[in-house]
């Protein structure tokens, strides 16, 4: 691992026709990308921000990219700086160095036409933080509270406006949540809280910016992940990645509070899943589909009559349907299946019932039960047929509950 602390840039170019320069930079080290917050018109300014990042090589590369940022349009390309690790990684923290950008034409001369500078030092990373301790601590059981604060810096997705919609969807062991939109915006505001039942050490909190759109699917804007620690309180700023349309790299970030509490939870204990009548004493797999949650509507007349399809080791195997609802719990004895292989893949088809024609498809889940814990139940997330997030009714991810059994004969 590799500190990195960006200090202050000076002498920039002048930029903007009515103002100054909007300075932020990128840093890319061993596939991982970072990105300082964005200073608004000045030709001097200080980030002050410190980043951890991993070089695969001694001998790798730190690239600093300088741009100005735009309220239109794509942000402008300022220049940049390659810094070699070798022997940097050993120079004191305490010692800042300047570095100066190079564009296409040479040396970048800001508006006093001085050369472009920025002050940075490289260095090994301090000890052991908080949050590397708490990782290293063993799995418990327990919720975690994510209270979503802000974001900042949010990509445009609105061609007039210039603006955006956004939301946070957070998802947590299959189990997903999301805020309220916060309407024309690239900086919202909302200071939400959810809780999750989950496992320190194991469980990933998922965080998916979306923009909403009027009478059309949400767009993406950029998503993030976290590990779940066991923490009393942790105030995380998480950088967006992702691609928005078109392939442009998204851009951002999203202010989060996490906090964990150990016991509680819904976790339930499998132990009772017993081979069915007849099969005792064989090896195989046991499934059960325990509930489906977040239904989309199905029916012009109703809501949604769901039914599950197991498809397993070449074999399938079909919950009975419920009717007329958007959250349902099935009460199907387990699904055997003989001789399966405990650490293969499963896939679960949705339906909608019907009575007088052939069943819709709403989605499709493939799950490798060898990420699968047998001692709880997990909350698998679908997907559309073209492996977009299926959403329900109330606009949250649609998630059907199972929980299987290894039987050794």
């Amino acid at each position: 691992a590799v500190e990195i602390l960006v200090g202050s840039v000076a002498h920039l170019p002048k930029m903007d026709a009515m103002g100054k320069c909007d300075p932020y930079v990128k840093l890319s080290l061993g596939g991982e990308s970072r990105q300082t917050r964005k200073i608004k018109s000045v030709y001097d300014g200080t980030f002050d921000e410190r980043f951890v990042m991993t070089a695969l090589e001694p001998e790798e590369e730190l690239v600093l990219n300088l741009y100005d940022w735009d309220y239109v349009g794509q942000d402008d390309w300022i220049g940049s700086v390659n810094l070699s690790l070798a022997g940097l990684v050993d120079t004191a923290l305490a010692v800042p160095q300047t570095v100066t950008f190079t564009d296409k034409k040479g040396t970048v001369v800001g508006h006093d036409k001085t050369p472009t500078t920025l002050t940075l030092t490289v260095g090994n990373p301090p000890p052991a933080s908080l949050e590397e301790e708490a990782a290293s601590k063993p799995p418990v059981k327990g919720t975690l509270t994510v209270r979503v604060k802000r974001g900042e810096g949010l990509p445009k997705m609105d061609t007039f406006t210039h603006k955006a919609d956004p939301f946070v969807v957070l998802t947590v062991d299959g189990a997903s949540e999301k805020t309220s939109v916060r309407k024309g915006t690239l900086n919202p505001r909302w200071d939400e809280a959810f809780q999750f039942s989950c496992t320190s050490s194991k469980s990933v909190l998922e965080l998916n910016v979306l923009d909403w759109e009027r009478g059309g699917a949400p767009r993406n804007m950029g998503e993030a992940s976290c590990p779940v620690l066991n923490l009393p309180q942790l105030d995380k700023e998480l950088t967006l990645h992702g691609l928005l349309e078109g392939g442009i790299p998204c851009c951002g970030q999203l202010y989060i509070q996490t906090s964990f509490s150990e016991g509680g939870g819904d976790v339930v204990g499998m132990d009772s899943i017993a081979c069915p009548s007849g099969t005792l004493g064989q090896e195989g797999v046991s499934i059960v589909i325990m509930s489906v949650k977040n239904l989309p509507k199905a029916d012009m007349m109703g809501k949604c009559d769901p039914f599950v399809e197991i498809k397993y080791e070449g074999e399938t195997r079909t919950t009975k349907h419920k009717s007329n609802c958007y959250d349902a719990k099935f009460d199907d004895d387990p699904f055997f299946f003989a001789g399966a292989d405990p650490e293969g893949l499963v896939e679960l088809n949705l339906y909608d019932h019907n009575t007088m024609k052939q069943a819709d498809f709403l989605g499709v889940a493939q799950v490798d039960l060898s990420s699968l814990d047998q001692s709880t139940t997990h909350l698998i997330q679908m997907s559309t047929e073209e492996w977009q997030p299926l959403y329900g009714h109330n606009g949250k991810r649609t998630a059907v509950q199972i929980a299987f059994k290894h039987h050794e004969g």
